[in-house]
């Protein structure tokens, strides 16, 4: 049986689309202003799948567009892992790649599912599949083999104020739901005459009733009323090079610059209610379950 993934994207087997798509996502976590694509991206993965003849086919596409996505997303890991991991800048090469591909794993089982569904994509039912399956894969990855949680769909949400509100009543897998079936509504609203009216009306509700629970959940969030004392946090960040970190002839150095904008956002905040300063993972430039004069110093000032 002939599977037509997409009827209005004739496309079959197209890797250099498949890469774009993958590509699309990955701007979604840039420091660009470019969140918005995450909505957009599933249509290009389905111009890319086009008229697929079988879940295999939807699969290879999967992972072209995971190829697309990771190996930008990790480029980064290659010097961290060469220079300050100790494997060496060549070694660290095909260890990212290889982290590549596994993570493109991920968006093959989801190209793959699509392409199982075939014309039943084009639906309500099959948009709420696809959306299901895509936020279950964002859940396996981020505990199969310790997890991977990065670039999940939830932080493309990040200056939407409105509609980050609801990750803390669906959680970031549900929202993940959420945000992919807008664009797999969207699909079925143009590849089937059939549910184009409920998938219509669903991409007409459902944006306004997120935008206005978001902006209740805002309003009591910021009331008064609310309950519970209010929090001030600091947030540290020196902005030390890498390299520098675990320089011995900068250790010192490093943490006094920490202890000088803890303290300083201290003096500046505690009569605010201060509780809490957060300090970046790679903060401290030694082992600090090791007893040390380093390590004495940031029990002092905590």
């Amino acid at each position: 049986m002939r599977v037509r993934v997409g009827r209005r994207f004739p496309i079959s087997g197209g890797v250099l689309p498949a890469l774009f798509s993958g590509l699309l996502l990955y701007l979604a976590f840039t420091p660009l202003p470019l969140e918005a694509v995450v909505a957009v991206w599933p249509l290009s993965l389905l111009f890319a799948l086009g008229a697929v003849n079988s879940w295999r086919e939807g699969a290879r596409l999967g992972y072209w567009a995971g190829l697309g996505l990771f190996v930008p997303l990790f480029w980064w890991l290659i010097p961290t892992v060469g220079w300050f991991g100790g494997f060496g800048l060549l070694p660290a090469i095909p260890l990212v790649l290889a982290l590549d591909c596994y993570m493109a794993l991920y968006l093959a089982a989801w190209g793959g599912f699509l392409g199982y569904l075939g014309e039943d994509l084009a639906t309500v039912w099959g948009a709420a599949g696809g959306a299901a399956a895509w936020a279950l894969l964002e859940w396996l990855r981020s505990r199969l083999f310790t997890g991977l949680p990065w670039a999940l769909t939830a932080l493309s949400l990040r200056s939407a104020a409105p509609l980050l509100q609801w990750v803390s009543v669906v959680g970031p897998y549900g929202a993940a739901f959420l945000v992919t079936l807008l664009p797999l509504l969207t699909h079925a609203a143009l590849a089937s005459r059939r549910h184009r009216r409920a998938a219509l009306l669903l991409l007409l509700l459902l944006p306004a009733a997120a935008l206005f629970g978001g902006y209740r959940l805002l309003d009591r969030a910021r009331s008064p009323s609310a309950g519970g004392p209010g929090l001030e946090v600091a947030v540290v960040q020196p902005a030390i090079p890498q390299e520098r970190k675990w320089d011995p002839r900068f250790q010192t150095r490093s943490l006094r610059r920490y202890w000088e904008l803890t303290t300083r956002a201290v003096g500046a905040l505690s009569r605010g209610g201060l509780r809490l300063v957060v300090w970046p993972e790679t903060a401290t430039p030694f082992f600090f379950q090791r007893p040390s004069p380093l390590s004495r110093r940031v029990e002092e000032l905590a």
